[in-house]
């Protein structure tokens, strides 16, 4: 599998490792909303069909029992996006930070549905597990969430350029604990942290996992039926806020309640969403109110009520403060599009030209002349690594990277 990009670590690639799944379309349609503030609905309507899927490792920590956990992600690419400046959003599963993974299949679809939107979309591990149900313990779970997901935004922000997107549209989408860690990891910041919360040998958010010295910011969140451990931690950052919850949820509070029965209290959807807009930034909340529901089951109505709601809010976050955009690059008179796949190189050009591979280091593997439409070229035998493939014409370069996974 190939995933298109810009340059990362070569150490990277080691930790890669690539599976295709099943793609379907989803049975429902969503509702149209908005004037699009991007040509062609993009980032609005469904446009793509294809996806790529594509797994790597963002970091590792110690979890609860103080033993090694590898954190791995779950990319999804719509293989027909050329545009450099979409946004990233990323999908954090919940399940009372005890259980759950980035393969539940409501986290699976929600990044099929932004990927088929233009968006890059990503399904994150964070640790998960407890030693006991006490505050102390909760508090050491709400941190090792929050700092898991801060390390997940450094290091994909370091990689923007080799996974094509904006390092300035990052988003978050989390739903029930990770809906607190997409709350935490927005605007609980180190010096916040009180002091018994660090879990030991834990270092501090800009340390932890992966990535230092990268910044963690995000751009805006979606919090389904989240919270977070104090609204006062929501104290000059500027990021888009909205939050879906149920008025009678059994599990989290809709106003503010004890975290999972441990006696660590938290303030919830309605409040995070009034704190947020009393700071001026961006605020939406969706009142639900459906008897004893926390997150909906497979399969049930209310769980395509809040996926409209999310891509909803998710495009009006993009849109604020923006007037006419348009995301897609004008394209030349003469074009030539250049992809490495395992079957070789495949070149469509207007009209001939020449073509080069490197590696990582920068060593020219190869040199193929291209007439006008479509080519297939051999290629020299490829270990996993990052490549770029440089396409000369009259008057274009077109330059694109890629990481090979065999």
């Amino acid at each position: 599998m190939v995933f298109g990009g810009g340059d990362f670590s070569i150490s990277l690639i080691d930790l890669m490792k690539s599976r295709v799944i099943l793609i379907f379309l989803l049975a429902h349609s969503f509702y149209g909303y908005g004037q699009n503030c991007f040509s062609g609905g993009l980032y609005r309507d469904t446009l793509f069909s294809d996806i790529e899927i594509t797994e790597l490792v963002y970091g590792s920590n110690v979890n609860f029992i103080n033993q090694p956990d590898t954190l791995h992600a779950t990319l999804y690419s719509p293989v027909d996006n050329v545009v450099t400046t979409r946004p990233l959003v990323f999908a954090v599963f919940g399940g009372s930070f005890v259980q759950g993974s980035r393969e539940e299949y409501y986290i699976q679809q929600t990044c099929q549905n932004f990927a088929r939107r233009g968006y890059l979309a990503v399904a994150i591990d964070y640790r998960i597990g407890m030693l006991s149900l006490s505050a102390l313990d909760g508090f050491h779970a709400v941190f090792r969430g929050a700092q898991d997901c801060k390390a997940a935004v450094r290091f994909f922000r370091a990689h923007a350029d080799f996974l094509v997107f904006d390092p300035n549209e990052i988003y978050m989408i989390g739903y029930s604990a990770g809906g607190f860690n997409a709350v935490h990891t927005a605007f609980w910041q180190t010096d916040e942290v009180p002091v018994f919360a660090f879990p030991p040998g834990s270092g501090t958010f800009e340390t932890g996992t992966s990535t230092p010295g990268v910044a963690d910011t995000l751009s805006g969140l979606i919090s389904v039926a989240g919270g977070i451990g104090d609204t006062l931690w929501m104290n000059g950052e500027r990021t888009a806020v909205a939050c879906i919850h149920n008025l009678t949820d059994p599990v989290v509070p809709y106003q503010a309640g004890s975290l999972f029965g441990t006696p660590v209290t938290f303030g919830s959807s309605l409040f995070i969403t009034n704190r947020a807009a009393s700071q001026g930034n961006f605020s939406r909340m969706k009142t639900l109110n459906v008897p004893n529901m926390h997150l909906p089951d497979l399969g049930s109505p209310w769980a395509d009520t809040i996926s409209r709601y999310i891509t909803t809010y998710m495009h009006e976050m993009l849109c604020r403060n923006r007037s006419d955009i348009t995301a897609t690059k004008p394209q030349p008179e003469n074009q030539v599009q250049v992809g490495l796949r395992s079957d070789g190189l495949h070149i469509s050009a207007t009209q001939g030209g020449h073509c080069k591979i490197f590696n990582g280091a920068g060593k020219m593997l190869g040199h193929y002349f291209f007439g006008a439409g479509a080519s297939l070229h051999q290629l020299p035998v490829l270990q996993s690594g990052i490549y770029r493939a440089v396409a000369i014409t009259e008057g274009i370069v077109q330059s694109s990277s890629f990481i090979y996974l065999q």
